[in-house]
């Protein structure tokens, strides 16, 4: 959660650290620093932060390896249709208006929680896939190589099989 009002961290915290692991961050630097030895399955983002602002971040999230399939979501007093559309031009995934519902932040962690587990699921399973397309592509090649060296070895027999007979 990363948001430069104390008692909005404190109210986020209060909602989700029952049932999930909760970070915090003040501003956007402070945010990005965490990523570096933090990765979490759900950013809540405010937009309004001193320095670095929400979208930013958010872009420099998005723009990071490993963190693609980050869900972020804005939690903001800016909701009304530019802002939030500038929001999803970022890679924004949702919004959540200031002052928020305990039950609605909390319903849409878990929305995007499963989303994000599936997605993972998803991600091990193509690397799953293409770790198997590898393996049979060798298979393929060396066995093409070693067709290609039976019909070699054929000819040279072939070849040597009619000075042979004359012999």
């Amino acid at each position: 959660a990363v948001d430069d009002s104390r008692s909005v961290l404190t109210s986020i915290r209060a909602t989700l650290e029952r049932y999930y692991t909760v970070k915090t961050a003040s501003c956007g630097e402070e945010a990005l620093d965490k990523l570096k030895e933090y990765k979490p399955d759900v950013i809540l983002l405010d937009v309004n932060m001193p320095g670095i602002d929400g979208y930013a971040v958010c872009r420099k999230v998005r723009s990071e390896n490993g963190l693609g399939f980050v869900k972020i979501v804005m939690v903001s007093g800016e909701t009304g249709l530019k802002e939030r559309l500038k929001g999803y031009e970022a890679g924004v995934d949702d919004y959540v208006g200031k002052p928020f519902e305990e039950e609605e932040l909390l319903a849409k962690v878990r929305v995007f929680l499963k989303l994000k587990s599936v997605e993972d699921e998803l991600f091990e399973l193509n690397k799953n896939l293409n770790d198997q397309v590898r393996i049979r592509t060798r298979q393929l090649i060396e066995s093409e190589k070693m067709a290609a060296i039976g019909k070699w070895a054929a000819g040279i027999v072939h070849n040597l099989n009619n000075p042979l007979q004359a012999i």
